[in-house]
């Protein structure tokens, strides 16, 4: 078998009470030290998971996932808002559970999953009213009125907040009246009666100014920039949108400075500054998915394709507004569905191509429509009594003329109201007959919306719960850090499931001497058939921890080399598989300072001394299809030293596409360059002196900022440790 065994056990006892005590104190440093608080949860988690109950644990959890949402830390919010659910709902922990739904809600609609977030908001109302706290139900009413507000709800939206601006008075709850006025100006605006909207956040303006309530006294600003835009008074709007984005660039406050900028585009595009609007827009836009904000991407892509329009670039202003028809689909944004499917249409004919034209034509007057019905029925209701009233003064003037004339006038002037009402009452017919039509084709295709929307769902939960049994085959953070704690793991997957996967084990072997194993493989493909073929792979490295022929790591890739065909059908002439993987595999003996290593098409990198030591794997994958099933992998014995960095790599970070090239071509797909084993070389040489948390944050923001707006070619994964 592998001569590797478990390489620390540590035990502790805590006390409930002292855990108490440093949430406390991290709790009351949320707001002025967010890192010393999540220093502090941290500790106490590591307590809790040895000792405490699943009630402390649920109150753990659940600060640990406010500290991330403050710190737009979206990943770390979800997973431990989730692990406060399961733990609150074990322990009857009701208070932790309404907070974890709310976490929940916040998370999934900023992500633009609004039914998701409904649903997470509803459960907090229900828990609430059974525990009777009113503040935790009224507060959520809010919250749900910014949802019927994306839905074009306003009146329901209205609804909500004014039931909640009326018992907050009463709690004389300055924060939460704010809030309620500001969501209230917001129906208002969208109800075209800028006037009201105005009222309530200059009375919102001056709470938080004498309350000195920065966070809201932002949001109010930018408010109140949209409702002068409305009023076609751009100067003001140009004035509010600089105070708000100078106050949350001074309080570093992301959200607000990233909506300020991209409502500051939308108004050069209206003052026809397509140049100035198409920067800030994509400056809004890199902000948007940086604190991971959907929603208002529709109006950004939108307004992008615009500027383009007007510029008579009309490729990129198809993109553009094809994204943001997308965009607004996955919110059900039914404004911003119509705007975009119109300047697609407007494209299109300009383009010459009169179907497409005509098909972006159609939608955008299906949804239109159903924006539109309400206030379409109120101006019909206007034209009505408008014609009403002429028609009494018609019958007036003609009942005078009647009076003066022959009896043969009188007869020619009723047959022509004969034949009027008439010809009212056919266009009477004709309308009905139409809105019956119309109602029948709604009806046929809310069906087939509900349908397919089945068929998504299915599809994504199936793809979903892959993803958690790829995850259980390997060791999360906390488990990482257990084996190996002066260590980080950068996982990036393309798409929900990997065809990437680490494998780490710690073990002991026949002469009693510790080892710890380490391995990092890429699979054939990504997404669903990677994921598969890292499932079979991960199984057979397991395998091989119960074989005492299997001394070292070259032996393992061997068996490994034999076994993967034999679980997979061929289905090449030759009878052998075109699917494989490339891995790196290293076993260290701590007592020796040595380590084994041998690799498949995948090296080792070591820094030591300020220097980058690469040690070559095979230039061999493992497959039979690749005619080297009788060929041995090699094993290679190195020395290692205190403080020496270890790096273990698979090759989606240095294929990537990027750079300023990409930038400069507006990040088309292709008019990039991959970013190199070289630069990555380099990278690790330059941060291999900082902390391990510090150079996974460093390899993943590089990461990024190389790939901008381009898609991720492939699975990253980065594994690195320190001696």
């Amino acid at each position: 078998m592998y001569p590797f065994e478990q390489a620390f056990t540590q035990h502790a006892k805590t006390d409930t009470t002292v855990i108490n005590a440093i949430l406390r104190r991290a709790n009351s440093l949320i707001n002025t030290n967010q890192e010393e608080a999540l220093k502090l949860v941290q500790k106490a988690e590591m307590l809790s998971l040895k000792h405490s109950d699943d009630y402390t644990l649920a109150n753990v959890f659940g600060l640990e996932a406010v500290i991330y949402y403050y710190n737009n830390d979206t990943l770390n919010t979800q997973l431990y808002a989730k692990k406060a659910l399961v733990y609150a709902e074990k322990s009857n922990n009701r208070q932790v559970e309404m907070r974890a739904h709310n976490i929940i809600g916040a998370i999934e609609y900023n992500k633009g999953h609004f039914k998701e977030s409904e649903n997470a908001y509803l459960r907090r109302i229900e828990i609430g009213t059974q525990l009777k706290d009113s503040n935790a139900v009224y507060t959520t009413y809010y919250n749900l009125g910014l949802i019927f507000a994306h839905q074009s709800n306003y009146l329901r939206m209205a609804d909500y907040n004014f039931q909640a601006l009326h018992y907050f008075e009463k709690k004389k709850d300055t924060v939460s009246i704010i809030l309620s006025l500001e969501s209230i100006s917001i129906a208002y605006q969208n109800l075209r009666e800028q006037r009201k909207a105005l009222a309530c956040l200059f009375r919102a303006k001056k709470m938080a100014e004498i309350h000195k309530d920065i966070y809201e006294l932002e949001g109010v600003y930018i408010d109140i920039s949209t409702c002068y835009e409305e009023l076609k008074n751009t100067d003001s709007a140009f004035y509010f949108l600089d105070i708000a984005l100078k106050t949350a660039s001074k309080y570093d406050d992301q959200y607000h400075f990233t909506i300020a900028t991209l409502n500051k585009a939308n108004l050069y595009v209206s003052k026809k500054n397509f140049d100035q609007a198409i920067i800030l827009l994509k400056e809004g836009e890199r902000l948007s998915r940086k604190i991971n904000r959907v929603v208002g991407l529709d109006i950004c892509y939108y307004n992008l394709g615009q500027a383009y329009f007007e510029k008579k670039l009309n490729d990129s202003a198809f993109r553009y507004a094809f994204m943001g028809y997308v965009e607004a689909g996955k919110t059900n944004n039914r404004k911003f569905i119509a705007f975009n499917c119109l300047m697609l249409s407007r494209i299109f004919e300009k383009k010459n191509i009169p179907d497409s034209a005509l098909k972006y034509l159609k939608l955008h007057l299906t949804a239109n429509d159903s924006l539109n019905r309400t206030e379409q029925l109120k101006g019909i209701a206007i034209q009505e009594l408008k014609f009403e009233r002429e028609h009494q003064e018609q019958i007036r003037a003609k009942e005078k003329i009647i009076a003066e004339t022959k009896l043969q006038k009188q007869k020619q002037i009723n047959s022509i109201i004969f034949i009027a009402s008439l010809l009212l009452l056919i266009l009477l017919v004709i309308g009905v007959i139409n809105y019956r039509q119309k109602q029948k084709a709604n009806a046929e295709l809310l069906v087939q919306k509900k349908l397919l929307e089945e068929k998504n769902k299915e599809v994504a939960d199936s793809i979903n719960y892959a993803s958690r049994i790829q995850k259980s085959i390997m060791p999360d953070k906390m488990q990482v850090q257990e084996i190996l704690p002066n260590s980080f793991v950068l996982y990036l997957p393309k798409d929900v499931v990997s065809g990437d996967f680490y494998w780490i084990n710690s073990l002991k072997g026949v002469t009693g001497k510790t080892f710890l194993v380490l391995a990092v493989a890429d699979c054939t493909g990504h997404g669903v058939p990677g994921a598969f073929m890292s499932l079979i792979g991960a199984t057979i490295l397991n395998q091989t921890l119960g074989m005492d022929e299997i001394n070292n790591p070259a032996e393992a890739l061997d068996y490994l080399n034999v076994e993967l065909p034999k679980n997979i059908k061929s289905s090449s002439s030759s009878g052998t598989i075109k699917d494989g993987m490339e891995i790196s595999m290293c076993a260290i003996d701590y007592e020796k300072m040595e380590i084994m290593f041998a690799g498949a098409n995948n090296n080792l990198y070591i820094v030591r001394n300020n220097q980058l030591l690469l040690h070559r794997g095979d230039k061999k994958p493992i497959g039979e299809s690749y005619s080297m099933k009788n060929q041995k992998f090699s094993n290679h014995l190195i020395p290692m030293f205190t403080g020496d960095v270890i790096y273990m790599t698979t090759d989606g970070y240095p294929d990537q596409f990027g750079g300023e090239k990409a930038r400069l071509n507006e990040g088309v797909f292709g008019q990039g360059k991959k970013f190199k084993y070289k630069q990555m070389e380099e990278l690790f040489l330059a941060i291999h002196h900082l902390p391990l948390n510090e150079q996974s944050e460093i390899l993943e923001k590089k990461f990024f900022d190389w790939k901008g707006n381009l898609e991720q070619v492939d699975d990253v994964l980065v594994l690195g440790m320190k001696i």
